[in-house]
């Protein structure tokens, strides 16, 4: 199973049918070294993710519906979602909801190529 909320009703439920199968989650991240510009990336890129997938798969049809959708969206709101920055405390907080949850695999996924290579360098042990 795979999925981007640390939720762990649907671990268990998942669990009782799928038993011995991993569990992933996702974690969409914004890794700079400047916090600032890492929330306005995530804002600008990420923005969609606030209205949840729900929204998002059945009820915005096109990219216009998706802008209109998320055009209010703040960094402060998006960077609640999103960890943003260089602050590691965020990322730890963030993956050790999941951990609480039943996941026993969290990918962190990079928000803005740019900053990819920074953000595989920066994670390295």
């Amino acid at each position: 199973m795979i999925t981007v909320e640390p939720d762990g009703d649907l671990v268990r439920r998942f669990g009782e049918h799928g038993a011995g199968k991993p569990v992933y989650g996702q974690l969409a991240v914004c890794y700079d070294r400047d916090e600032k510009a890492a929330r306005r990336r995530a804002r600008e890129l990420w923005r969609w993710a606030l209205p949840g997938w729900h929204v998002m798969a059945e009820l915005l049809p096109d990219p216009r519906a998706f802008d209109a959708a998320s055009q209010h969206v703040t960094e402060d709101d998006i960077a609640a979602l999103v960890p943003c920055g260089p602050d590691t405390g965020q990322y730890v907080k963030a993956v050790r909801e999941y951990a609480q949850a039943g996941f026993a695999h969290v990918a962190l996924v990079q928000v803005g190529a740019e900053r990819q290579h920074d953000f595989i360098d920066w994670s390295r042990p």
